[in-house]
């Protein structure tokens, strides 16, 4: 018996080395397979998204270098800066001068405004198609890895893959995002977003020093992508630490240790709010390092007002109502939000909660007792999160009677409470737009929806093993329909195919430089529209005009008509003139209206003797500046003293007479009869226009008042040379907004047509 158990006992000894070789395989196969089920999951959850982005921002994936995602505005002057940085990095210039704008001075490139995530883009990709492929690939990327971001951060807080998946649907589909990658690449980086959140709730709730650490790394991620995020986000998660004391606090005394509980809050933040800052610092300084000093030294190039501020405020329904461009609601909301949307652009009041997000939120409060792991923890903080920045992007004041639509609308006019962006600009006028906080209000629902999400689907599994997926699939794409917003009418594409004028002036002379007319100012859209097309051209333009130096001469030559414009021109040493003539329409922020069109006439500039046609395409007209006018074969006319700067309206230039009385100048080879006429209208009325030379009154016409225009034609009397005409008009001039109500402060009394000189 002995023996027997000796052998038995034996037996069990020698098997236990292969009990524990086939345990030790056992685990090694289950890791294998946890890491080959891991890698099928993100790699289903990548091809996810990367389809979502396909879909949302289509044709973009197959049109990297020859359309632009969004619509013409600034987006334009962005693209031209991925390719300027690019060939600085990679050649010799500087990155903060260029000598292709602002043609004959060059243009110092503002570096407050290039993001470091731009820069990065546009010195990996900038060189492709001239910065669009660097440009639109930083937009799709953003959907995709927004997506993943979200996913990761609902994967950890609820243990949910189906709840994960639907939760970066509604932060990567959200409007906010669609709005803002239409326009600005770097506002549209918003998947660094998600990683801070994450570590910031993770380095609460574990209070943990390499979580700390990670927090202040995933902020400096955030600065990274964008100024302004950075900036919101300081206060996020100021907001954040504070509900997370405030909660502690509560504990504590609920068991009775608020003593203890305020040593170990103020042990936390200091120790491990010093890990989080150092972590942040070692990143951050080497982007964040320039841009202070350089925002310190010159403080006032970067000041914005309190007007500033208000003006940039979100209006509160934005909230609540679908885009005015839904499919499906914008009809409801279209008329409401065109109305009472005030200046503020679409991509910057895209903050639609959406209604399927705030039940599946609502859903996880009512029912946060079934929540758990990380969730239970997180979500007090992500509610209290969540609504503070909503908080921030209703701006500086709050009406004290908020459920009136006009004192929202004209809160600084009417009784109101200043809010926290007021006092936050008191720290630092360089940020206005503090709807873009609305970004983490974005991450915060999105995490909610997911926790919401996770606490039906044991009751979803019930129904049958795929009731989870139908659910989320179907909440997917109701998310999909409701949160489509298009910024017009048009395709949220423009195609950059060259146009005939760019080809004619790309085969210009090398070198030489060019002036686009109608000039247009600093960062207006057409103005952008220049610059977009300089990069495909690559002829320095006289666009934009940002210095003293540059407005003076544009001051000089933005009528090509005039003499004196030629002259200008010459002497500046700016050698090619393109008139044109076949423009697309001059996006706008929508909302707002539509910009009137600014195409020019053909035969714009081409009496003007300092200019000699070269050629003629389809959509423009080019000429070259002389080194001396040509002799004059027949009378010419020009604006004198009086006039105002030129207009565009239907192809034509005018000038609105802005004093009492003006002057014609006529340019005579001989002594001759003439006719002096002009197309003209009268604001507030018609208006007696007397006509003299030498001091005598030779004829009278009256001008009708707008809309209607007419010829206005006077007979005279012409010596070679210099002949000046003036003219006085009765009554004399008002200001526009006293009739026009467009906040025009100049005094107008008629707008006149450039003058001909026909046979007398």
């Amino acid at each position: 018996m002995a023996e027997a158990r000796a052998t038995s006992a034996g037996d069990i000894a020698g098997r236990q080395p292969v009990a524990a070789v086939n345990q030790r395989r056992r685990s090694s196969w289950l890791a294998a397979l946890a890491r080959r089920e891991g890698l099928v999951e993100w790699g289903l959850v990548s091809l996810l998204y990367l389809a979502l982005a396909v879909l949302l921002t289509w044709p973009i994936a197959i049109r990297m270098g020859s359309s632009i995602y969004g619509f013409g505005n600034d987006n334009w002057g962005g693209i031209w800066v991925y390719h300027w940085l690019h060939e600085a990095f990679w050649g010799p210039g500087k990155a903060s001068f260029s000598p292709e704008l602002q043609a004959p001075f060059g243009l110092a490139v503002g570096q407050n405004t290039i993001q470091p995530i731009d820069r990065f883009f546009a010195i990996v990709f900038g060189g492709l198609s001239d910065g669009l492929v660097a440009y639109n690939l930083q937009i799709f990327l953003s959907f995709v890895l927004a997506g993943l971001s979200m996913y990761a951060f609902a994967r950890w807080l609820t243990g949910s893959r189906l709840g994960a998946a639907l939760a970066g649907v509604i932060f990567t589909a959200s409007p906010f995002h669609l709005a803002y990658a239409m326009q600005y690449p770097a506002h549209a980086t918003i998947e660094l977003v998600p990683l801070f959140v994450w570590a910031l709730v993770l380095a609460l709730q574990t209070k943990r020093a390499k979580h700390a650490a990670l927090a202040g790394l995933a902020f400096a991620g955030v600065w990274y992508s964008s100024y302004y995020y950075g900036w919101m986000g300081v206060w996020f998660a100021l907001a954040v630490l504070v509900a997370a004391g405030i909660r502690a606090l509560f504990n504590g005394a609920r068991a009775r240790r608020i003593a203890s509980t305020m040593r170990d809050g103020a042990a936390f933040l200091v120790k491990r709010g010093s890990v989080a800052a150092v972590a942040f610092l070692v990143l951050a300084v080497p982007a964040l390092l320039a841009l202070t000093v350089q925002v310190s030294s010159n403080g006032g190039a970067f000041q914005r007002t309190l007007a500033d501020l208000y003006q940039g405020s979100v209006r509160p329904w934005q909230f609540v109502l679908p885009p005015h461009d839904s499919p499906v609601f914008g009809g409801l909301t279209r008329t409401f939000i065109e109305t009472h949307l005030g200046s503020l652009p679409n991509y910057e009041q895209a903050v639609y909660l959406g209604f399927i997000p705030v039940v599946l939120t609502i859903v996880a409060i009512v029912l946060r007792r079934r929540m758990l792991g990380s969730a239970r923890y997180a979500w007090p903080l992500l509610v209290v999160g969540g609504l503070f920045c909503i908080l921030l992007a209703l701006g500086p004041y709050i009406p004290v009677n908020v459920f009136s639509v006009n004192a929202w609308v004209n809160t600084a006019s009417v009784s109101h409470i200043n809010n926290f962006p007021y006092y936050l600009f008191k720290i630092s006028a360089s940020f206005r737009y503090y709807g873009r906080a609305f970004v983490f209000t974005s991450v915060c629902l999105a995490a909610l929806a997911a926790i919401g999400f996770a606490v039906l689907e044991p009751r979803l599994r019930r129904l049958g093993r795929i009731a989870p997926l139908l659910a989320a699939g179907l909440l997917a794409a109701l998310v999909l329909v409701e949160f489509e917003n298009r910024p017009s009418a048009d395709p949220t594409w423009l195609d950059t195919t060259p146009k005939p004028w760019v080809k004619a002036v790309a085969a210009l002379p090398k070198g030489a430089s060019i002036v686009d007319y109608p000039i247009r100012g600093l960062n207006s859209p057409r103005g952008l529209y220049y610059e977009f097309w300089q990069t495909k051209h690559h002829h320095p333009t006289q666009n934009p005009v940002v210095t003293p130096q540059a407005a003076k001469l544009t001051l000089a030559i933005e009528d090509p008509n005039q003499v004196g414009a030629g002259a200008a021109l010459h002497r500046s040493g700016l050698r090619y003139v393109v008139i044109h003539t076949q423009l697309p329409p001059p996006a706008d922020p929508v909302y707002q209206g539509n910009l009137p069109p600014d195409s020019l006439s053909a035969a714009t500039a081409s009496q003007n003797p300092w200019l000699q046609r070269v050629k003629a395409v389809p959509d423009a007209v080019i000429y070259k500046v002389l080194p001396a006018p040509r002799p004059l074969q027949a009378p010419l006319a020009q604006y004198g003293i009086g006039f105002g700067g030129p207009e565009v309206e239907n192809k034509v230039i005018f000038h609105w007479l802005t004093s009492p009385s003006g002057t014609f100048t006529v340019v005579s080879p001989d002594k001759r009869r003439a006719v002096l006429s002009f197309y003209a209208t009268s604001i507030a009325g018609p208006r007696r226009v007397s006509f003299y030379s030498d001091g005598r009154r030779f004829a009278a016409r009256t001008v009708q008042g707008q809309p209607i225009y007419q010829t206005v034609k006077v007979p005279v009397r012409l010596h070679k040379g210099t002949n000046v005409v003036k003219i006085k008009v009765t009554p004399g001039p008002v200001v526009a907004d006293s009739v026009l109500h467009d906040g025009d402060p100049r005094p107008l009394a008629i707008r006149v047509e450039t003058p001909q000189i026909l046979p007398g």
